[in-house]
């Protein structure tokens, strides 16, 4: 029999009873015959045998002390089996060790691999990386039997003494890609979704004394086929192992739901406890349960007794009011901390655990998604679980760098892509503020997107029968384990694995058991099995058009802005957009972290590392898509990119305007959701020619989130004739936050103020040159210099001041810069190539020269290969050795590809290497991503001007320059000025 009490003010319960069904009963659970075992890796109706219905992630602990201030590896009711394993590779599955699990089998010639890993980056196997494809011949639900390598592990271990009399549960955090599992010979199970829990009850497998556990991993599997994401194709038990210990009557698992009233003021606190009795005999029990505030006062606390029959299990919903809680949200991540503790009848504490929850509301209105009543803005990334040594094997620090890294950058919110990530990841983002949208681990981009036609529909892995029990199983284990963490605000049934009928059972599903939160998945489109409409790279005019005439559903983009390489411009032009319309409410930049893997080689006796990408392992028989995963905002060493800066920049949740009227008013917008901007230190300053000659503070700024307020500055100044004028407004934190210190800069604006002055002309400089003409050139002579222009080449090919060589080769025309690894995804080296070899191939019709009053000029026509136009290139030599270079098309115009670059390319002598230049900076910027580079003078040097993009490609350039000086440490150089303005890199 089972019954239940209740103490306290309980407003509602449910119970639900059902019998214990032995979980490891393999035969009995799920009727496989285990005669078919060896072909489970090719049947895509098994893919979870023998395991326990899946949970959140929690822990035992003995007492509320312990649980307060512990984590898993503090309970002593957790044992990690983290270390080294015994292991063997096989290439193919044909020679592994067939019966190696067995307690007897001699492993006397096996190796060692560490756990977590992966086998392939530990010296066993190649890494391969593709895309959008498999790297196996199509044909579901088969893969390779000659190259399917299976990686054999064997670990023992010992109970501790006191787990004596409980049950005990063995789980490894992530298996890529299939598995078998056995314990003391015995099968335990198998598994597939490389990215959830695998967990065994292994309480009657268990001897006393020594235990072995052994585990046989494929890498390829028919899980392979919605497996298909954009990462390193790597194998192993990528995430911890451990042993934990419950008693026979346990809490076995707990779904808290949060909400709050119409009025978002007072909440409401909802949880349903699944409690399990293992033992042979009834059990009573009393489940008490504590809620403590963000501030250590317990708020709320009740009980309930009940007692169990053997083998049974039932569930209780218990729902409390909660008087206006501290409300979670990216801005104020208030958690509070909820505590389960489960008693026997005579008191003795039997369990301790929880979770913190938040408390906030979900909500889908008027076509925008609201969070506690206020619509957000999702300020995103992509994130891949990356490690430039470990693979996917992420450590806690590196997590927590992530998560400063993005809030230092203003981003608020992270895409799972494309798989539930590490358990410790959601709990850091729950407790630092990051909005997250958990993805199942499916994608079946092999098989072919929804939008990528042709392909077979009929045989797609969306739409066959044999794939929809897993697409559903990889729906609920995602949500069994998450479903608790209030950071994450969305789920998402997969990417890129098209939309046929599974995926449509999948997003039913889900909502079927999650009420709180909406579902999305990109390849439904605006099909009814999204509650968001979340396109990846639309056009700015696409998601405009979408706001325009559509309203009942939010756009957020879950995938813009390729951040592969050189790359990540025009987001000023995506966010006005989003800024307009309500309905738009953001997107995830593609994506975080380069993918590399680090490696060294030795150059001139150096050893020098560098990050290997896809095709740096194996022959050319292993398949390869490049350094296509080389696409994030970091490099692998998590060292910005310099586009991360514009991210901030275009991500801060400070906007001001000018006023057209009169210029030192203005008018700033706080783009916060939730916080004022009482922590926000605001000052400016007036810049004369880049140069600050006025600065002051703003005044206390006790901004409204989403309010706009105007600002008038005492700036007064005479300005100079042929001056230019600009205004700097910073805003810094007053106050430090987890992870945030004070005095860091969050936003930042920049405004020219008009200047209706005349620029002064500059006297002419009378020319007293001698020019010399030699057969093969011209020298011009001056007192301190010489110059000579050489009449094949028409360029300078010798500089002197006063005996120095200022130039190491002739200023050059130039049409051509190297392609950026987004260029390469618009064909632009083919489409384009005229350019490079008109830059290449520059035949030189005639030289001659002129002299003027004040110069001598030198001009060059050209003939460029490809191109019928023609090129005139004129030095204008001045009495001071100055120089002014134009060059100019002439002829008819032509229908030609666009011009990668018009200018002139120099090589300078090696210690010219101190720049210093007026225009915007200090970091690399362009015309389509310059908005984080103020104007103004810098400092650098040629060394620092170079990012070091893991596949070379165009860097370092500087945009609307007015001077640059290029020296020497002594001051000797050159200073440029272009007319009216121009760009450079200097590059070693």
């Amino acid at each position: 029999m089972s019954g239940v009490s209740t103490a306290g003010a309980v407003n509602e319960q449910v119970l639900r009873f059902y019998t214990l069904k032995y979980r490891n009963n393999i035969k009995n659970r799920l009727k496989i015959n285990e005669d078919n075992i060896a072909s489970w890796w090719e049947d895509p109706t098994v893919f979870n045998v023998g395991q326990t219905e899946p949970r959140s992630h929690f822990m035992s602990y003995p007492d509320v002390e312990s649980f307060r201030d512990g984590r898993f590896v503090d309970s002593p009711f957790y044992h990690s089996l983290d270390g080294e394993w015994a292991f063997y590779w096989s290439p193919s599955p044909a020679v592994r060790p067939a019966d190696f699990f067995q307690p007897d089998f001699d492993t006397a010639e096996w190796g060692t691999i560490p756990v977590p890993s992966n086998w392939e980056l530990e010296g066993h196997g190649i890494p391969i990386y593709v895309n959008d494809r498999y790297p196996f011949p199509k044909n579901p639900p088969h893969v390779p039997h000659d190259d399917n390598p299976v990686g054999s592990y064997r670990k023992t271990f010992t109970i501790p003494e006191d787990w004596e009399g409980k049950t005990i549960y063995l789980e490894f955090g992530a298996v890529k890609s299939a598995a078998y599992f056995w314990l003391n010979g015995k099968l335990l199970g198998y598994n597939q979704d490389s990215k959830t829990p695998v967990c065994f009850n292994i309480t009657p497998f268990l001897k006393e004394g020594e235990n072995l556990i052994a585990a046989e991993v494929y890498r390829y599997s028919d899980a392979s086929y919605i497996e298909c994401q954009d990462f390193w194709r790597i194998s192993g038990m990528e995430r911890e192992v451990f042993l934990r210990a419950a008693e026979p009557l346990q809490i076995y698992d707990f779904f808290v739901k949060t909400d709050l009233d119409q009025n978002y003021q007072d909440g409401s606190l909802e949880v349903l406890i699944d409690l399990e009795n293992h033992a042979p005999i009834l059990a009573k029990a009393e489940l008490s349960y504590l809620l403590i505030d963000p501030d250590g006062q317990e708020i709320c606390e009740n009980k309930i007794s009940s007692e169990l029959a053997s083998d049974t299990s039932f569930s209780i919903k218990i729902k409390e009011p909660i008087a206006n809680p501290k409300k979670w949200t990216a801005e104020t991540p208030s958690l509070y901390q909820l505590i389960l503790i489960l008693k026997d009848e005579a008191g003795n504490i039997l369990e301790v655990t929880g979770t913190k929850i938040g408390f906030r509301k979900l909500e889908i209105k008027n076509g925008q998604m609201l969070v506690n009543g206020v619509a957000i803005t999702l300020r995103g990334v992509n994130r891949h679980e990356h490690d430039e040594i470990t693979g996917h094997v992420v450590t806690e620090e590196s997590m927590l760098l992530d998560i400063e890294l993005m809030q230092k950058n203003n981003i608020n919110a992270v895409r799972s892509s494309h798989y539930p990530n590490h358990r410790r990841w959601y709990e850091l983002c729950d407790q630092y503020g990051l909005y997250v949208v958990d993805e199942a681990n499916i994608e079946a981009h092999g098989m072919g997107a929804c939008f990528q036609k042709p392909f077979d529909e009929a045989a797609h892995t969306s739409v066959l029968p044999s794939y929809r029990a897993a697409h559903l199983d990889r729906v609920k284990r995602m949500f069994a384990r998450a479903k608790n963490h209030p950071s994450i605000i969305t789920w998402s049934i997969g990417n890129e694995a098209g939309n046929g009928e599974n995926m449509h059972a999948a997003y039913h599903w889900l909502k079927g058991q999650d009420d709180t939160r909406p579902v999305q998945y990109e390849q439904a489109g605006m099909d009814e099995n999204t509650d968001i409409v979340c396109p990846m790279y639309p056009k700015i005019e696409t998601i405009e058009s979408y706001a325009q005439e559509h309203s009942d559903r939010p756009l957020i983009m879950c995938e813009y802005a390729h951040a592969m390489g050189n790359s990540v411009g025009n987001l000023p032009e995506y966010w006005e957009v989003i800024e307009r319309y309500p309905n738009l409410q953001g997107g995830f930049i593609w994506d975080w972290v380069d993918q590399g893997l680090l490696a060294s080689t030795t150059i001139d006796g150096r050893k020098t590392d560098y990050w290997k990408f896809g095709g740096d392992y194996g022959d050319e028989t292993i398949p390869s898509d490049g350094n296509f995963c080389i696409n994030g905002l970091l490099l692998p060493n998590r060292t910005p990119h310099p586009a991360l800066k514009e991210v901030k920049k275009v991500y801060q949740p400070i906007g001001l305007r000018a006023d057209e009227k009169q210029e030192n008013r203005f008018f700033l917008w706080n783009k916060f959701d939730y916080l004022d901007l009482s922590n926000i230190r605001g000052f400016w300053q007036v810049l004369e020619d880049g140069i600050p000659i006025q600065k002051g503070d703003l005044a206390e700024l006790k901004v409204a989130p989403k309010e706009e307020v105007t600002i008038e500055l005492p700036f007064s100044f005479a300005k100079k004739l042929g001056s230019e004028y600009f205004i700097d407004f910073y805003f810094n934190t007053i106050n430090s936050r987890p992870l945030i210190p004070s005095r860091h800069e969050i936003a930042k604006v920049q405004f020219p103020i008009k200047n209706n002055s005349e620029t002064n002309i500059e006297a002419s400089k009378v020319c007293a040159l001698e020019i010399v003409q030699a057969e093969d050139y011209f020298k011009i002579i001056g007192q301190n210099f010489s110059l000579e222009i050489s009449k094949n080449s028409g360029t300078i090919q010798s500089y002197l001041m006063d005996g120095k060589p200022m130039l190491k080769s002739g200023i050059k025309p130039n049409f051509w810069r190297p392609p950026t690894d987004n260029d390469r995804g618009n064909l632009m080296p083919d489409r384009l190539k005229i350019w490079k070899t008109a830059s290449q191939n520059q035949k030189v019709e005639k030289v001659f020269y002129r002299k003027k009053k004040t110069s001598v000029d030198i001009i060059t026509t050209y003939r460029l290969a490809d191109i019928e136009l023609r090129y005139e290139l004129v030095h204008k030599v001045f009495q001071d050795g100055d120089l002014e270079i134009t060059g100019r098309f002439t002829g008819t115009k032509l229908e030609l590809p666009e011009l990668p670059v018009f200018g002139f390319a120099v090589a300078l002598p090696e210690d010219f290497n101190q720049l210093k230049w007026y225009g915007r900076g200090p970091h690399e910027n362009y015309v389509d991503r310059n908005q984080s580079a103020f104007l103004g003078i810098y400092e650098s040097t040629v060394a620092k001007s170079f990012h070091p993009y893991i596949r070379p490609q165009e860097t370092g350039n500087k945009t609307e320059v007015r001077w640059l000086e290029i020296k020497d440490k002594s001051g000797l150089g050159w200073k440029v000025v272009g007319t009216p303005l121009f760009d450079f890199s200097a590059l070693p």
